[in-house]
Parts: C-alpha cells; structure tokens; sequence
C-alpha cells in the first residue's frame, strides 16, 4: 500500500508507523505520524489520507464481523460513488477559471472529504 502512493521514503516509514497506533487503537499517536506523512507530501494532501483510509480499512477488515464489513463495503462504494461525481461536478463547472486554480481546488476538497471519512470510519466502527 504504502509505495504505491509515495516515492517519499521518510513519508512511507511514517505511515507504516502510524498503522502500528492505528492497530494498536492509539488513534491520536496514529494520526500525528500520517500528519508527518502528509506534511511530507504537501503537493498531494489527498494521498496522505487516502493512505489513512486504506489503512483503517485494513484493520476494520480484522476487526468487523463479514456480514457488518458487507454493509460497510457497500456504504463505502457508495461514498466513492459521490465522491467522484462531486470531483466531475468540480471540474465541468470551471468557468473559465484557470484550470491549475480548478485542480488545486479539487484536490483540496477531496483531501478534506478523505479525511472527514476517516474520522467517521474510526469514531463508527473502530474497536
């Protein structure tokens, strides 16, 4: 997971420590070394939090009951779903708006979008 979004290194480490908190339940100790990781990544926001997510969705997977993780799957399908046609929607309605100032946009609100699902992953269903 970790190189797949990060040729940062440092950034990489960072984040396989954070998911070391994050499986131990330490959430706040997790959360301020995927910061350090983001901070790391400053030109991409949303990598560090699609990072977070993709490890909180791991550790529900151990720590879910099939048929809960099931609906949550489906929930999840659901939000990616409307997250990427709120992106589509972002982009068409650039009006002749520079389209570096339409993209950083973009990638702003789904940074904050990824992380606002990560707190309500964690506060929902982490044990």
């Amino acid at each position: 997971i970790y190189h797949k979004y990060s040729s940062n290194k440092e950034a990489v480490t960072l984040a396989k420590e954070g998911k070391e908190y994050l499986l131990k339940g330490e959430y706040s100790d997790a959360e301020k070394y995927y910061e350090k990781a983001k901070a790391l990544n400053e030109n991409n926001d949303e990598y560090s939090h699609m990072l977070m997510l993709n490890e909180i969705w791991g550790v529900l997977t151990e720590q879910l009951p099939e048929h809960q993780m099931d609906a949550l799957t489906d929930d999840e399908l659901a939000w990616i779903a409307e997250k990427e046609q709120n992106g589509d929607q972002i982009k068409s309605n650039k009006d002749g708006a520079n389209m570096n100032f339409v993209m950083q946009t973009y990638y702003e609100i789904f940074a904050d979008i990824t992380r606002d699902r990560c707190y309500i992953l964690v506060n929902m269903y982490m044990q």
